[in-house]
């Protein structure tokens, strides 16, 4: 859900942060309603964003959507945003949202854009972070964070690394980070890789979303792309770059 400069709306911006049951919901209602953004997070996170040094294993497991909206006309704007929360607070359709706010202006849209934006940096005082920046099917993106806290348990390790989703709906991204609160630990390492990338290619998704493939993850490129993608993009980089001179030893050699 990280997404700096994305923070901004514009002059007549409208936000809104929905804490949900079944996150899954929140699309539907933004598709249906022409929201332009939407990013999901447990109410966790929230929590520790504003307070990072709240103790991790009293986090809640409640969902949260925040969305933003823009138009030419703040006040009609506004309204439309207040009739869509009100809505969907009402129980009307497939959605079960218990609580929502409206922004009021830019000052307070900001602020929760802020605690947002400030989820991995706090996350990041905890301790070492693991971070994975993956695509899944909209119905299994939070299955992973469980079925990597059900490992994490299964292996002793749950108390001293933690496990926390979020990311953007529209895109359907998730960011696992998994934060190890002793320091780097290379169980903890052993127990995410490569089983967290074999997890997401069974799911159908792809181990590299917004952020590329990075210089870590190359040799897990298979699992998303077939032999044939991944022997035509060798044969696109030896045609545009047969002198190996740009961006060199990253993906593809």
């Amino acid at each position: 859900m990280h997404a700096p400069g994305r923070g901004s709306a514009g002059r007549n911006g409208s936000k809104t942060d929905l804490q949900k049951w079944f996150w899954e919901d929140a699309l539907t209602l933004m598709q249906s309603n022409g929201t332009q953004s939407g990013h999901y997070h447990p109410s966790a996170l929230i929590k520790v964003a504003a307070k990072p040094d709240f103790a991790l294993s009293r986090l809640t497991e409640w969902k949260q959507v925040l969305i933003e909206t823009s138009g030419s006309d703040g006040d009609h704007d506004a309204a439309k945003l207040h009739r869509f929360l009100e809505a969907a607070m009402s129980g009307d359709g497939d959605a079960a949202v218990r609580d929502g706010v409206v922004a009021a202006d830019e000052t307070q849209a900001r602020a929760i854009w802020r605690l947002r934006e400030g989820v991995s940096d706090a996350m990041t005082t905890a301790g070492y972070v693991y971070k994975y920046d993956v695509s899944l099917p909209l119905p299994r993106m939070y299955e992973l964070v469980e079925d990597t806290r059900a490992r994490l348990r299964d292996a002793g390790v749950e108390e001293s690394a933690k496990t926390a989703g979020y990311g953007h709906l529209g895109d359907a991204n998730l960011h696992l980070n998994v934060t190890s609160l002793t320091g780097r630990d290379d169980k903890v390492l052993d127990l995410l890789e490569p089983w967290l990338f074999e997890w997401v290619a069974k799911a159908s998704g792809s181990i590299s979303a917004e952020h590329g493939i990075g210089q870590c993850k190359p040799h897990f490129l298979h699992l998303s792309k077939a032999d044939s993608a991944v022997d035509l993009m060798k044969t696109l980089k030896a045609t545009l770059d047969p002198q190996g001179i740009l961006n060199p030893y990253k993906v593809l050699v």
